[in-house]
Formats: C-alpha cells, structure tokens, sequence
C-alpha cells in the first residue's frame, strides 16, 4: 500500500519540474533567440556607426542611455497612475513617430543630444529622439572650391580698370628675384595671375561643425571658403617669394602644390576633413608679360626699320658713288680722247695739251692777262705754232690782251 505524500513534497516536486521546464525553454530559447539577437544587435551598430570610419566625438552610450532612461521613465509613470496607462503608451508612440528620421545617400547625420554628437546614422531610417535630440545635417559628396573664385566670375583685366558687377579680381602674385643658381630664360622678378581648386569630403561632422562659426550648413561652408582661401593664397605667395618666375613654372606642379597641401592639412587637422585634392595651375603670364613682350616687340620693330633704313641708305650712298664714278670714268675719257684729237691735229703730244688745259683751269674763265705765245710756248715747251693752237689765235701779236677763255 502506497505512502501518503505530504503537501510539502508535493509542492517541491512540482517546483523542481516547473524549473526543469523553464531551463529547457530558455536553452531552446537561447539557441533560437541567440544568433537573432547577433544579427539584430549588428544591424544596429550598422544603423549608428559613421560610414567613414567613427568619430570620437560621438558618444553612442549617451545615446543608448537616453533611450533607455525615456522608456523607463514612461514606464514607472503609467505603473504610477496605472488608471489612465493608455496615455502613457499613445505618448510613447507619438514620441517614436516624431523621433524616427532619414539620411539620404548623398548627405551625413549626425544627432546631438545638447550640443552633443550621440550618433551618426548610417544612410536609412534612424531615431533622434524628440524633443531631447536633435540633428545635424550637411552633404556627404565633396566639396570643390576654385580660388580665386569661379573662371567666369574673375575678372583678368587692368588692376586700374573698374571692376564690373559681380566680378572679383585675379589673384596676382610677384615672384622672387633671380638666382645665380638658374641658369633659365625666365630668371626674373614678375607678377602673375594665379589659380587653384581644392576638394575635400567631411569625415566628422560634429568635428566640422564646432571649429566653423555660423550657425547653418550654409554659414559653415561659407567660413570653411574664407578660410581656406586665406591659408591656400598666404602659401601661394609663401612660396613664389622663394624663387624666380622660372623655378615658379617649373615647380608648380610639385614642390609648390605640396607645400601648399601640407599648409592647408595643418591649418584644418582639427575640421574633420580629408582633402581630396589641391590643384595649383601654372601661372599666367599673360597680364604683365603681354606688356613686356609689346615693348620688346615695339623695340624689335624699331630695330629692323632702323635697319632697313641704314641699309637702304648705304643701297642707295653705293649706287649713288657707283653712277658718280662711272660718269667721272666717263668724262675723263672723253677729256683724254679729245686730247688725243688736239695733239694729232696740233702735231704735238698729248701731254702738252693736258698742260694747256691745266693752265687754263688755274685762269679762269673771266681772268684776263698779258701773255705772248712766245712766252706760252717758253713756259709750255711747244713751238710758237703750237702755243698760238693753246690760246686760240692764229697770228697774235706779243703783248695783246686775250681772252683766256
């Protein structure tokens, strides 16, 4: 006959299998519930971790903690006032609906907690939640920036010459001076325009947005220009000052460019950004050297009609001597062939015919004198005959008055 069992064993033994029970749920609980937990808990990592690579000035267990301590909160004041609980769980879920947001593809999130970044939401559907959160926002693409300003919007003209409306000035910079060291062409001090781009992507936006002053995405990138236009033109002039426009043109493209990358990395380390590139183009020349080159030109041009000129002129002086001396050759010939014709009619020879006209050279043709042929013929050499042939008479007396001529 069985044993009587107490309500005592009774109530132990039906504990003890309630508990068995219980472990084998929770162990096939665990088992079903435990890798769906894993991917639930990634996929909200997922959700609140910066697609760029985390920022410490983010503190998601500020964030967590918030979340948790407004549940809690609303859950001890509908156990409280447990009549009226429904009011509570209708404010849960308005306060959810108002807090639930989206970051696009293309821009980068960032909800705050009093000033605080708590999270970054990766691009989806996230909570900031109202009305204790707030959200900050700006574009996830890169920033370009052309220094001086857009190509169309900067004016290359004269630095005197009125600026049009809506225009900005070329950047002009002077280079340094010549250096015995450089042996190029343009070993020389000038001025030219200068231009630039630089790109950037932000990493950290919180970082960006408590290092800018203004108040709206809009203001930040704003400040964020004016600031690394100044930093990008201080480099600019930095490093043309160092070296003549020659190295200027030659090194643009490396040592120039880096030196200004690495100031303007120094000058933004605490923005949160990357620079995706610094571009310096060559400089322009074209404003003063045009000048240069039009005086050279204009000197150029002189030179060669000076030239041209002196050429014509010594052209002109040699043919001139040239037609003078043939003419000469020519009269002289004439002179010695008509001579010759006197001497053979004289019957004397032709050096007494030159000594005649040479004497007549020295009178002149208006001179008068006192000269008897006989005398003329003394002074010659030649016969009376001859002489009488030199004046130009026939029978002339001694002593008459005769015409040289």
């Amino acid at each position: 006959m069985a044993k009587p069992t107490s309500l005592r064993a009774r109530l132990l033994a039906g504990a003890s299998s309630t508990l068995g029970f219980l472990k084998r749920q929770s162990i096939q609980f665990a088992n079903y519930m435990g890798p769906r937990l894993k991917r639930a808990a990634a996929w909200i990592a997922k959700q609140f971790k910066n697609p760029t690579g985390g920022s410490s000035l983010v503190e998601p267990k500020l964030y967590w903690g918030t979340i948790v301590a407004n549940i809690g909160a609303l859950l001890v004041a509908a156990i409280f006032f447990h009549q009226v609980w429904y009011l509570f769980a209708v404010i849960g879920i308005l306060q959810f609906l108002l807090s639930v947001g989206k970051a696009g593809n293309q821009e980068i999130v960032n909800v705050v907690l009093f000033d605080i970044a708590v999270a970054e939401p990766h691009t989806g559907a996230f909570v900031a939640l109202y009305p204790w959160m707030g959200t900050l926002r700006a574009p996830n693409l890169p920033q370009q920036y052309q220094f001086p300003d857009e190509p169309e919007r900067v004016y290359n003209g004269d630095d005197k010459d009125p600026l049009p409306p809506g225009m900005m000035r070329a950047y002009r910079v002077t280079s340094g001076g010549p250096k015995a060291s450089y042996k190029g062409l343009l070993n020389i001090q000038m001025s030219a325009s200068v231009t630039g781009t630089v790109r950037f992507r932000i990493n950290h936006l919180m970082a960006f947005w408590t290092s800018l002053a203004g108040h709206t995405a809009e203001e930040k990138f704003a400040e964020a220009r004016r600031q690394l236009y100044d930093t990008w033109s201080n480099a600019i002039v930095e490093e043309y000052q160092k070296r003549p426009i020659g190295l200027v043109i030659e090194k643009t493209a490396s040592e120039i460019t880096s030196a200004v990358r690495a100031d303007l990395e120094r000058a933004t380390a605490t923005w949160g950004i990357t620079f995706l590139e610094v571009t310096i183009r060559s400089p322009n020349l074209g404003h003063d050297l045009s000048g240069k080159l039009a005086g050279i030109g204009e000197a150029l041009a002189e030179q060669v009609a000076g030239n041209r000129r002196a050429d014509t002129l010594a052209y002109a002086t040699r043919q001139a001597g040239e037609a003078e001396g043939a003419a000469d050759l020519s009269r002289r010939k004439a002179e010695a062939d008509g001579a010759a014709y006197e001497a053979e009619k004289l019957g004397i020879d032709g050096i007494h015919v030159f000594a005649a006209r040479a004497a007549k050279d020295i009178i002149g043709p208006n001179d008068k004198f006192f000269f008897g042929a006989d005398a003329m013929a003394n002074a010659l050499g030649v016969g009376i005959s001859a002489a009488k042939g030199l004046i130009g008479i026939s029978d002339a007396k001694k002593g008459e008055t005769t015409d040289a001529s």
